[in-house]
């Protein structure tokens, strides 16, 4: 009997169809992502919407159109959408997470990684909602790994001159936003402390490299301590997507990281990374959500310990293993499909699109939009107009005054907000109104003799706000 237990577990290990899957794993897992992509692509074709969804996609295309040498680093966005078009760029996105697999899938052979472990976090990452949005977007947590991991992919190259180009990924990392450069800066130097002198000097280049352009962007450009916010942030929501958001991680993973994150530290020297990474990225995930990607990435590093420790692990009923790795398996491609599902009210929606349409064509570019903070970028780049705040703006004193215009549920509280910042539109998009109750704050304002319906189309709708009628005090 205790020969006959162990041959189990292999077979297990050892089937012929997870062997398959393991030696074609990147041909398998390149059509799970072109079959997941193209279902988010095509259903905002057949929804009528922006092939680009979400609001850090409109950050970017508006902070290209005025591209200055202080922001050269937008250049080649800008001469991409001059030259296919806003829609098209969605090529490139997927094009950046591809090249940005295929780097990983090197670094990880370079740092002996098995199949197994390869096949599964490669899984769990495409499967990730975090990660999904970032692929479909133009996103620059996207734009962090591609670098983050080319450098990498350099420091790993014999020839001198290819491994001195991480100087050049190192110069661009400090474009994205500072946190990103010091996050960077930290694993390279944990990565230098690691290794032999001898393969340190190119590491160190990199790290002068790093922090020089740092000095540089911080000062001349001006770059943010984190990108955004580009929503209304939910700490819970925004981590575990099964609980309606947008972004985040399958539960099944955040349970699975628990567990392999208990299991796996006896190996802590060998998973120093991962480990060390977690006091920098929890406090900036709780700063600011927009750093799930980064963070979504060292779970699904533990997750994946903790589905080779039950694949190897010895079971009594090795059915009973298979059924657990199969519902596993499941409940995270549940929490896939169920994103995907959910963006069909992601905005800018068709209906929304149509009112940015005609702000565009019939409103002068110089008013002010009050809307809420997570649809400006919208009205930025698709209606060409100013907004009074945006959920990116380091503003705290119009952040608050904003917050009182859409949340105001009298007249009072409102009218002297518009008149004093001289907003004269009001936008609300699908997502906002369905937000708003029916029949106070806002809505029930609009019914006022102050504010004028102008355009709307479903939900979505721009009112204006005019001066105090004759003869009424």
């Amino acid at each position: 009997m205790k020969q006959k237990q162990p041959s189990k577990t292999k077979g297990i290990e050892e089937s012929r169809l997870l062997q398959h899957c393991l030696q074609y794993q990147k041909i398998y897992l390149l059509l799970l992502f072109f079959l997941l992509s193209g279902m988010i692509i095509s259903h905002n074709i057949s929804e009528n919407k922006p092939l680009f969804t979400g609001a850090e996609s409109y950050y970017h295309l508006t902070s290209s159109q005025a591209v200055s040498w202080k922001t050269a680093y937008y250049y080649p966005l800008h001469v991409l959408e001059e030259a296919v078009g806003s829609n098209l760029l969605i090529i490139f996105s997927l094009c950046l997470t591809i090249t940005t697999l295929l780097i990983i899938w090197h670094v990880f052979k370079k740092i002996e990684l098995s199949l197994l472990f390869t096949g599964l976090f490669s899984l769990f990452l495409i499967l990730t909602p975090a990660f999904m949005k970032s692929a479909t977007t133009l996103s620059s947590a996207m734009v962090f790994l591609f670098l983050f991991s080319l450098s990498f992919f350099f420091f790993f190259q014999k020839k001198p001159g290819l491994r001195y180009c991480s100087i050049i990924t190192s110069i661009l990392l400090a474009c994205l936003d500072q946190w990103s450069a010091l996050f960077a800066f930290f694993i390279f130097l944990l990565y230098a402390l690691k290794n032999e002198k001898t393969e340190r000097r190119v590491i160190w280049g990199s790290i002068i490299a790093l922090l020089t352009s740092l000095l540089f962007t911080s000062l001349v450009s001006k770059i943010p301590f984190i990108l955004g916010p580009f929503h209304a942030s939910q700490l819970a929501r925004d981590l575990i997507s099964d609980f309606g958001g947008f972004s985040g991680m399958s539960f099944f993973i955040a349970a699975l990281a628990l567990i392999g994150f208990i299991i796996s530290w006896p190996k802590r020297t060998a998973y120093a990374l991962p480990y060390l990474s977690l006091p920098l990225l929890i406090p900036a995930y709780v700063y600011n959500t927009e750093t799930i990607l980064p963070l979504s990435i060292v779970f699904i590093f533990f997750a994946t310990e903790a589905v080779i420790n039950l694949i190897k692990r010895q079971w009594q009923l090795p059915t009973l293993q298979q059924f657990t790795l199969f519902l596993l398996l499941l409940g995270i491609i549940f929490s896939s499909l169920t994103f995907i599902s959910r963006l069909e009210t992601a905005s800018p929606t068709h209906n929304d699109l149509q009112v940015l349409q005609w702000m565009k064509d019939d409103l002068t570019s110089s008013i002010v939009v009050a809307t809420f903070p997570e649809d400006a970028a919208y009205v930025h780049y698709l209606a060409e107009k100013d907004t009074f705040f945006a959920s990116y703006d380091q503003d705290a004193e119009r952040e608050k005054e904003n917050t009182a215009i859409i949340s105001a549920t009298y007249i009072h509280q409102l009218f002297p907000l518009l008149e004093k910042n001289k907003i004269e539109y009001i936008y609300l998009s699908e997502a906002a109104t369905r937000r708003l109750p029916p029949d106070q704050g806002l809505p029930f304002l609009f019914q006022n003799e102050r504010f004028k319906l102008l355009y709307s189309a479903g939900g979505s709708a721009i009112w204006k706000f005019g001066p105090q009628p004759e003869g009424i005090e």
